[in-house]
């Protein structure tokens, strides 16, 4: 009886899953759309990547200059874009935060890629959270939110934590 229950609810979710398109949760500036597909893909990883960093830039309502520069650094080291570029993804990004997208939509295309890379994208929320030298308890929530959001396991969210921290030479707790 069990295993029926579980073949069933097995084919259904299968089933949902393939029904249901989802739409991208954002739309590229136009001046990006005419890229090469393969470049338009990286750039749309960079605006998701952007707006989830965006977001936890204003989580604490106080963007500082110290983050704005971490986001670009990420958005160029990651992205392999140019400055330009990196200042279009850095619009695209802010427009998308700013209309109050839904964050699960960002997040569901992150959760396409492989468990090591969103571990990696929750480091980089860490160290934009961290880039004006202490942690607020809103941004720790918002990437807590997010790397839920990820199905990050707690003990990978906890030691991204500590292994930034350490390596920017700061304590880990939030302050309130």
């Amino acid at each position: 009886m069990i295993r029926l229950l579980s073949g069933l609810m097995r084919s259904s979710t299968e089933r949902v899953r393939r029904e249901h398109i989802v739409e991208k949760p954002y739309r590229l500036p136009a001046s990006l759309q005419d890229l090469p597909a393969d470049r338009r893909r990286k750039i749309e990883e960079m605006v998701i990547l952007g707006v989830l960093m965006q977001s936890v830039a204003h989580a604490d309502e106080d963007l500082t200059a110290q983050e704005e520069k971490a986001i670009e650094r990420v958005l160029l080291k990651e992205g392999s874009v140019s400055k330009q570029e990196a200042a279009l993804v850095t619009a695209a990004a802010r427009e998308a935060r700013e209309s109050r997208l839904d964050i699960q939509g960002f997040t569901r295309e992150v959760n396409k890629r492989p468990y090591r890379e969103r571990v990696h994208v929750v480091e980089h929320l860490f160290h934009i959270a961290f880039a004006d030298q202490k942690l607020s308890l809103v941004e720790l929530e918002k990437i807590r939110k997010i790397a839920n959001l990820f199905w990050l396991d707690h003990k990978d969210f906890i030691n991204t934590k500590i292994r930034v921290a350490e390596a920017l030479g700061l304590r880990e707790t939030p302050s309130v």
